[in-house]
C-alpha cells in the first residue's frame, strides 16, 4: 500500500481517528510480513550452513562421498542462497542500525540495551507530560485568580463607589 500524506487540518475528529485506525493496521501488516520474510530468511539460513555441513563432511569422509553427495549439498546451498537473495527484496525498507550491530557483536544482549533504552524515554515522557499537566493546571489556577480578582474589584467598586471616582 502506498502512504498518502493527509492534511489533518480539513479532517474533524472522527476522520482523525479513522485514518490513525487504519495507519495502525498498515503498520501491524507490515510489521507481519517482515517477521514472515525473517523467519524464511532464518530457515533458508539454517537449511543453507547444514548443507554447508553436509559438503564438508563428504569432502572429509574421502571415497564416493566426494562425488555426487557432495554435488548435491553444494547445489542445496547454493539454491538456499538464491532464495535468500529473491527475498532481499521484501526486507529493503527494515533498516537495523549499525550501533545495535556492534553491541552484538561485543556479546551483549540487545535486549538489556532496549531496556535501558525504555526506561531512559519512560522518564523523558513523564517528565514531558508532567510539564503540560503543570502548564494547565497553573492556566487554570491563573484564570480561577482572574475571575476572584473580577469578582472582588466589583465588590470593591460596590461598597465603595468614591475609589472608582478618583
Amino acid at each position: 500500500m502506498q502512504d498518502s500524506r493527509v492534511n489533518w487540518l480539513d479532517l474533524d475528529s472522527k476522520q482523525i481517528e479513522e485514518v490513525q485506525h487504519q495507519k495502525q493496521e498498515n503498520d501491524k501488516q507490515k510489521a507481519l510480513e517482515t517477521l514472515g520474510s525473517l523467519s524464511k530468511v532464518e530457515s533458508l539460513l539454517l537449511e543453507s550452513i547444514n548443507a554447508l555441513q553436509c559438503a564438508e563432511d563428504n569432502l572429509l569422509s574421502g571415497g564416493k562421498e566426494c562425488g555426487d553427495p557432495f554435488v548435491t549439498n553444494i547445489a542445496k546451498y547454493i539454491d538456499g542462497l538464491s532464495q535468500i537473495g529473491q527475498l532481499s527484496t521484501e526486507l529493503d525498507t527494515m533498516t537495523i542500525p549499525i550501533a545495535l550491530c556492534d553491541y552484538i557483536d561485543q556479546g551483549k544482549n540487545p535486549e538489556l540495551q532496549m531496556k535501558q533504552n525504555y526506561a531512559v524515554t519512560k522518564n523523558r515522557n513523564n517528565q514531558q507530560r508532567a510539564r503540560i499537566v503543570n502548564a494547565y493546571a497553573l492556566q487554570k489556577y491563573l484564570e480561577t485568580g482572574q475571575t476572584y480578582f473580577e469578582q472582588w474589584c466589583q465588590q470593591q467598586t460596590q461598597t465603595n463607589p468614591k475609589a472608582e471616582m478618583e
